[in-house]
């Protein structure tokens, strides 16, 4: 389990919204940057989100989280969001015993 440096660090300054979406990310600007890691989304805001992975994370990582989404006017096809993030905190999920770490990340 991570210890938390910053106790505010988590805190969001938009409202959060829950959600439970397929998502993947991969480390930025290293040699792993092609590696795509699937996890879900928790809950997401303006500012973060909070999702679930099986990969232990550092705060001060950068990443970059896909998502794929059908566009409505193009039944079939997908198209692909991205969006950088830094990690701010990672901790195991102990609730469940999943394995799972939650990780809560900040939007650039």
């Amino acid at each position: 389990m991570f210890e938390n440096d910053d106790p505010i660090s988590e805190q969001r300054a938009g409202a959060r919204r829950d959600a439970d979406q397929p998502i993947a990310f991969s480390l930025f600007n290293t040699r792993q940057r092609l590696l795509e890691h699937p996890c879900r989304t928790c809950n997401h805001s303006e500012t973060g989100m909070c999702f679930e992975s099986f990969q232990r994370l550092h705060p001060g990582m950068v990443l970059c989280i896909m998502r794929d989404q059908a566009p409505p006017a193009h039944v079939g096809e997908l198209s692909r969001e991205t969006a950088l993030a830094e990690v701010r905190w990672c901790r195991l999920n102990e609730e469940d015993n999943s394995g799972f770490y939650k990780v809560g990340v900040r939007f650039y």
